[in-house]
């Protein structure tokens, strides 16, 4: 099973329009497990999706915005922003109960999440 990526030297080399050559050698390639490597991938995806959820409820698509949200979540589930954003469209949706329950599960992964505890207590209000 690999677990890391190759960990070996590598060397550029230039060539000038004169002919001549330079050669540079780097060092080994930092060393990252694979599962580092693709939560990072998956983070990285799930925050597109967000961007792209936010740009489409703003334009009101709110079935796009739901979809891209749903496949964010699907790839990091304790995806904080996702949570918040998909909380507020469901209940701008009349969704409530199911809006309340994504904002409350964005404040337990983080209990200092501004935006979840003002869309929560604001659909509280209402």
């Amino acid at each position: 099973r690999l677990s890391t990526l190759s960990h070996c030297p590598w060397t550029l080399r230039f060539v000038s329009n004169d002919g001549s050559s330079k050669s540079e050698s780097k060092e080994p390639y930092p060393r990252f497990s694979y599962l580092d490597l693709r939560r990072q991938q998956n983070e990285s995806w799930a925050t597109s999706r967000l961007e792209e959820g936010i740009a489409l409820a703003k334009s009101g698509k709110s079935k796009e915005a739901e979809a891209c949200y749903m496949e964010g979540l699907n790839l990091v589930p304790s995806h904080t922003q996702l949570m918040v954003a998909y909380g507020a469209l469901c209940a701008n949706l009349g969704r409530t109960e199911e809006g309340i329950s994504s904002l409350e599960r964005a404040l337990e992964v983080d209990p200092d999440a501004a935006n979840a505890q003002q869309y929560l207590t604001t659909i509280k209000l209402q």
